[in-house]
């Protein structure tokens, strides 16, 4: 098989996507008012995953989607065990995110050849678990890739839960497609350690003046955060996934080369308190802002 005439080939039969098709939007009319059940989306580079029939052939293929001009560019094979009837017409196409090995569906663009109409993301979580309970196979070996669904909770500290999980939330829907940004949450602060042993850093912005300002400590309640920065600053940091049973007794060794890494850290309003989150390449964040987001009222939606 030539790939490089038949991918230019089903470039040419994707149907139309709009910008606007990738995304949820807003239902002021909700009748879910009571479903406090939240939706994690995460965060990535979004993709189209297609089932198709071409040629009397059955193909499942991600589609690479250029968020910033709205158009796809590039597609290529994944392996997946699926039912034919989605290949049904134009196919079914599903906007997903990948996460490690892992495809994230979160929206229904197509099924079995025709438009999907449904506004609520909960109708696509519904339908997209039928999916893969009826018409997938996952096969979780060799080449093959699976799919999955967004982790979904019903707990009252949205932001606190989102910080958590173990993939990077980019935003939290409602029944009614509401979404609250993490962005929206962050600020960028120098993580300095006192005692990285006992998960124990400071949080350093700058001032009007450029100076620097020591503002409070990271706030650091699990082991995923834990271990995240243990790494950074401690040289041959053991945890309970690489650590073996041997004659070799070296300890931790803290880094004190690694001093003021710059880091994305996450707001908790009901902690009031920041996370680190990730690391990044953006500037530290003046203490005004640091401010300006403690200082916004999150009761309404928090």
């Amino acid at each position: 098989m030539n790939y490089s005439t038949l991918f230019p080939e089903l470039l040419k039969k994707v149907p139309r996507i709009e910008k606007e098709d990738i995304c949820y939007h807003y239902q002021s009319t909700d009748n879910d008012n009571n479903n406090h059940t939240k939706i994690y989306m995460p965060h990535g580079k979004k993709n189209i995953l297609w089932f198709l029939n071409y040629n009397g052939k059955y193909y499942s293929v991600f589609l690479e989607y250029d968020e910033k001009i709205g158009n796809i560019n590039k597609c290529h094979f994944q392996y997946l065990s699926f039912k034919p009837e989605l290949t049904n017409g134009i196919g079914t196409l599903i906007c997903c995110t990948k996460i490690n090995q892992q495809f994230c569906l979160e929206k229904i663009l197509y099924w079995m050849g025709e438009p999907y109409t449904k506004p609520k993301c909960f109708s696509h979580m519904n339908d997209l678990k039928y999916m893969l309970q009826n018409y997938i196979h996952n096969m979780k070996y060799g080449s093959f890739v699976t799919l999955g669904l967004p982790i979904m909770g019903r707990g009252s500290n949205i932001v606190f839960e989102a910080t958590s999980l173990p993939y990077e939330v980019y935003s939290v829907m409602s029944s009614n497609n509401q979404q609250i940004r993490i962005r929206e949450f962050i600020a960028t602060f120098y993580i300095e350690p006192i005692e990285a042993t006992k998960d124990i850093y400071s949080l350093i912005c700058k001032n009007k003046d450029n100076t620097e300002k020591i503002y409070k400590n990271a706030y650091v309640n699990d082991l995923k955060t834990s271990t995240m920065l243990k790494h950074i600053f401690i040289h041959n940091y053991k945890n309970y996934r690489n650590i073996e049973f041997s004659d070799d007794e070296e300890e931790d060794v803290f880094d004190h080369s690694a001093k003021n890494v710059i880091m994305n850290c996450v707001y908790l309003p009901k902690q009031n308190a920041w996370k680190p989150y990730k690391k990044t390449l953006r500037n530290v964040d003046f203490f005004s802002k640091i401010k300006f987001i403690e200082n916004k009222k999150y009761e309404s939606y928090i």
